[in-house]
């Protein structure tokens, strides 16, 4: 019987002893969803383990994290750090560089071949792995860094510009544009066309009406319209010793001829900086703000060529005015009811805005998809070919100007843990390539099944043998998938990219979505000093040198500082443990104690420090290494002195961080800590009914608090249909929704509100607690004295209670500068870090920019300043008596 249950504990702690057969050699892989057989990674794995019946492929099932940050790398990045990461690992276009950087991935040059040349990629003469010749050279690039390969490129994954093609023709009989648009203007005007508030569509969600364009808030989802009015977001950068001169190119150049000389400089090293606040960049950044914000009216008289009112764009005078002047002298009055804000639909909506409900209903006629799934799945609601189009991002009003598509590949890569095991590493690999090889395959042969291949790729269809279905594709449909090689490009690629993308754009764009009054101008060149400042570039040694000189003193200073406080904590301790019992009296107790007083003691308690030991000191004693330390979870990590305190210190993004934690103590405190307080009080004085009032305000705490999360982000919900706009819109407290955590001026005060509502109520008890030991004598005495309400309030009832508030409150402090739970699932930092407290901060820079170095040095600045809170609140328990209450 003790075997079977041996056998079983085993199974239930290692679940992969018992997926596998005797001699089959397991892998765990990256996108394998066993519960999705036709996803085209999952018939790739299960296509190869049906060649290779030794080898078990089995799922990597992280864990998922929930919220705003939901789409962030940390599940993966844990997974490594506990060493159960996958032996196939799955990342992004733009994170390869930054995967390999960190030693998640081992090189593939003895699989694939390697860049002999220094031409900084793998040329077909120089490849090993045939499929890699058939790759475009952006993508070669993009995966060859210092010569080396480290992915396989899986799928093609284009965006663009996907419309309704039925509602957009029907515009076209009342408008002065005919065609889909062909620039900015054109489409910013067909989008007015379109949007009418009025019309109700059958099976919409909530009553908007039409807009012109669907949007999101993501970084990533703006370069096509950079692209598009000429601009880019990066270039890379080639010095020429012979001129001294530094020369700037596109991300997608390949020769680096010099413009002077006309030698190739592909030899040098490379140096990436951003260049998104050019020109172009603020044309584009100018039509995504005209989409969301833009005040406009419809004409009051027919125009005679459209036979339709027009649209007359306002500028905030004419709104404050209430009426424009023509450029023919006319002049058109309006009221405020009159006006319409933006064309775009989805910054409005919130988080629970589907772009393909929307657009399948004809909410929108704009929407930024890739049209692989997208228009699949308008065919699924009930659409036809020929009520959907797709096409390029229409182009600007620059020299540069083009339309643009973005297309990216998803990365494959070997667990760098597997470069020492060349019989698994060969396995490995072997699966990675098959899947690359199938992935494509799969999805066409996913839409021929599902009677989907109208709205596939010519191209792909005839690739891969389906000829007879290529006719089926619409005309309209094949003339913009036929541009995609010409318009098409990769985000860029740059191992620091992420943050840049994810917080500095994304913070932007965000910010230009929740207000009109943002200074986006301002605001895109700070974003890209900041992105050049911070992540593209390093500081020069020279610099670094005379920083550590200015640096280690400061630093000698806060430790010897630090080590004070600790030693002054310790005093405190002992003064309070210790009190009133002096050396030779204590030195006696134990003398007379006995082995059993000794012994027995230190068994019991043993395995508690234990853990206290392995879950809290150890943690900290190595987050205190990490922190000197160019961290990495997989792989030798450098020793680096002092440079990630000098980082932080320099950071202006941590001042930023520290005055919002501040605002937010402040702000929890005012609201979190005052409100039990006044809640007791109430409850205590409440005749009747006592126990029902105590059991209403204490049902939140029962409820989840991510649940209680989640139903005020509903409440929350930025448009007529969100409970509170409704309910202030009604009452005509407002007249314009509010955004709540969308707009950066109340957003956090929006993430406090729902953690103080669940909470008072469990805070009230404990005062209710405290107030019972209260004399009943001194509110009699005091009101034969004819005290008032709020002298014995003042004068008996808070004094009683003060050592309690003080304990509370200092508790809450430190409690209060680590939250960030409520921020976390609400909003993840933004808008444009309006949110974004130094634990959020924190937990960043490890799990987002993959700094654990940076992310334990503030760590550790944050917890200095707060051991003073401590110290105090020991040296305050020292003079507080507790006593029973008695029984009511």
């Amino acid at each position: 019987m003790s075997k079977n249950w041996l056998v079983i504990l085993l199974l239930t702690l290692f679940p992969a002893l018992g997926s596998a057969d005797e001699g089959q050699i397991v892998i765990k892989a990256s996108e394998y969803f066993v519960n999705k057989p036709r996803y085209p990674s999952t018939r790739a794995y299960n296509e190869y383990q049906a060649l290779n019946p030794n080898i078990k492929i089995i799922p990597f099932e992280p864990l998922r994290l929930q919220g705003a940050l939901a789409g962030t790398d940390s599940s993966v990045l844990m997974s490594f750090a506990g060493k159960t990461a996958p032996d196939v690992v799955m990342t992004q276009f733009h994170k390869l560089r930054a995967f390999a950087r960190n030693n998640f991935i081992m090189d593939l040059s003895e699989f694939i071949g390697e860049d002999t040349d220094g031409d900084g990629y793998i040329s077909d003469e120089e490849a090993l792995w045939e499929p890699w010749k058939q790759l475009r050279p952006q993508v070669r690039c993009a995966g060859t860094i210092d010569g080396k390969p480290y992915g396989v490129p899986k799928g093609d994954f284009l965006l663009g510009l996907c419309y309704r093609r039925d509602v957009l023709e029907s515009l076209f009989e009342k408008s002065k544009v005919k065609r889909v648009p062909e620039s900015f203007d054109e489409l910013f005007y067909l989008c007015q066309k379109a949007t009418s508030p009025q019309i109700e569509i059958r099976g919409a969600k909530y009553n908007f009406g039409r807009r012109g364009i669907h949007l999101s808030t993501y970084g990533w989802d703006w370069y096509p319209w950079l692209w598009a009015a000429g601009g880019d977001c990066v270039q890379q950068g080639k010095y020429n010793p012979k001129t001294d001169k530094w020369h700037w190119y596109k991300k997608e150049e390949l020769d680096f001829l010099d413009p002077e000389t006309g030698e190739s400089l592909h030899r040098q090293p490379t140096r990436w900086k951003a260049t998104f606040a050019s020109e172009a960049g603020m044309e584009a950044m100018e039509l995504y703000w005209r989409f969301c914000h833009q005040p406009w009216i419809l004409d009051d008289q027919i125009d005679s060529e459209t036979q339709d009112r027009e649209p007359i764009n306002l500028t905030d005078a004419d709104v404050r005015r209430g009426s424009i002047t023509l450029p023919d002298g006319r002049i058109v009055r309006f009221e405020p009811r009159d006006v319409r804000i933006g064309v775009a639909r989805g910054y409005q909506g919130g988080d629970d805005v589907n772009a393909q409900e929307v657009f399948g209903n004809g909410e929108v006629v704009f929407t930024y998809a890739m049209p692989l799934y997208f228009l699949a799945s308008c065919l699924e609601r009930g659409l036809t070919a020929q009520q959907i189009g797709f096409m390029p991002l229409p182009k600007g009003m620059g020299p540069k100007a083009t339309p643009a598509f973005f297309w990216e590949n998803q990365w494959l890569g070997i667990n760098y843990l597997l470069k020492d095991d060349p019989v698994k590493k060969k396995i490995v690999f072997d699966i990675i390539s098959h899947s690359a090889r199938r992935f494509t395959e799969f999805q066409v042969a996913n839409a021929v099944e599902s009677n989907l291949a109208e709205v596939m790729r010519p191209d792909l269809l005839e690739q891969h043998g389906y000829f007879e279905y290529v006719d089926q594709v619409p005309k309209h449909l094949a003339d913009a998938f036929a541009m995609v090689e010409q318009y098409g490009r990769t985000e860029p690629y740059e191992g620091f990219w992420q943050p840049v993308q994810d917080v500095i754009l994304g913070g932007l764009v965000e910010e230009v979505f929740a207000s009109a009054s943002y200074d986006w101008r301002k605001g895109l060149v700070e974003a890209e000093n900041k992105a050049n400042t911070e992540y593209l570039s390093k500081r020069p040694e020279e610099k670094m040198q005379q920083l550590r000189r200015t640096g280690y003193p400061i630093f000698a200073a806060f430790l010897a500082l630090f080590v004070g406080m600790f030693l002054y904590f310790l005093r405190v301790m002992r003064q309070k443990y210790l009190s009133g019992m002096d050396a030779s009296a204590l030195r006696q107790k134990h003398r007379s104690s006995g082995v059993f007083g000794k012994v027995i003691p230190i068994v019991m308690i043993g395995p508690a420090l234990c853990l206290i030991a392995i879950w809290s000191y150890y943690p900290m004693l190595k987050g205190s290494l990490m922190s000197f330390q160019d961290y990495k979870l997989v792989g030798r990590s450098e020793w680096v002195g002092i440079d990630n305190f000098i980082t932080v210190a320099l950071s202006p993004d941590f001042y930023r961080y520290l005055f919002i934690t501040f605002k937010f103590v402040f702000l929890h405190l005012s609201m979190g800590f005052i409100a039990p307080i006044v809640l007791a009080l109430l409850l205590n004085e409440v005749p009747k009914g006592k126990l029902f009032f105590r059991m209403v305000f204490m049902l939140p705490r029962v409820s989840v608090p991510l649940v209680i999360t989640f139903l005020w982000k509903t409440m929350y919900h930025p448009t007529e249909a969100g409970f509170f706009n409704s309910l202030l819109l009604r009452t005509g407290l407002i007249t314009q929704p509010l955004k709540f955590y969308d707009d950066p001026n109340i957003a956090l005060i929006c993430c406090i509100i729902p953690q103080v509502w669940a909470s008072m109520g469990i805070g009230s008890l404990i005062y209710l607690a405290a107030l019972k030991s209260v004399p009943e004598e001194l509110y009699e005495a005091a009101e034969m004295d004819g005290a008032s309400i709020m002298r014995r309030l003042f004068n008996i009832t808070l004094p009683t209670l003060k050592p309690l508030i003080l304990i509370n409150f200092i508790g809450a402090c430190i409690n209060t500068f680590h939250s960030m739970g409520n921020i976390f699932v609400m909003t993840g930092g933004g808008p444009n870090g309006a949110t974004t407290v130094l634990s959020l901060a924190i937990w960043r820079h490890a799990f987002v920019n993959l700094d654990f170095g940076m992310a334990t040095a503030t760590a550790w600045i944050l917890g200095t300043m707060l051991i003073g809170f401590t110290i105090y609140q020991l040296k305050f328990l020292q003079k507080v008596e507790f006593r029973r209450a008695e029984v009511n």
